[in-house]
C-alpha cells in the first residue's frame, strides 16, 4: 500500500471543500492508495480547520448582534 499517496489540493476555506477533501481521503483509503495512519492525520487536520471556520462564523455571528444591540440601544 503506498504512503505516499497525496490528495489533490483543495483550498480548506469553506466546509464543502473540507467534505471534499473528506471523500477523496475516505476513497483512497478504500482503494488501498493510503495508509489508514496517513488518513487519520490529514483527518485530524481537517476537523481542526473545521473547528477553525467554525469559530470565525460564530465570531462574526456575535459582532453581527453586538452591533444590532448597539444600535438598538442607540435608539432608546
Amino acid at each position: 500500500m503506498p504512503s505516499n499517496y497525496k490528495p489533490k489540493k483543495l483550498k480548506l476555506s469553506k466546509p464543502k471543500h473540507i467534505f471534499l477533501l473528506l471523500e477523496e481521503v475516505v476513497n483512497a483509503v478504500k482503494d488501498g492508495k493510503m495508509k489508514p495512519q496517513q488518513a487519520n492525520a490529514i483527518v485530524y487536520a481537517v476537523q481542526t480547520a473545521l473547528k477553525a471556520h467554525e469559530t470565525l462564523e460564530l465570531e462574526k455571528k456575535i459582532k453581527q448582534l453586538e452591533e444590532l444591540l448597539d444600535g438598538l440601544k442607540e435608539k432608546n
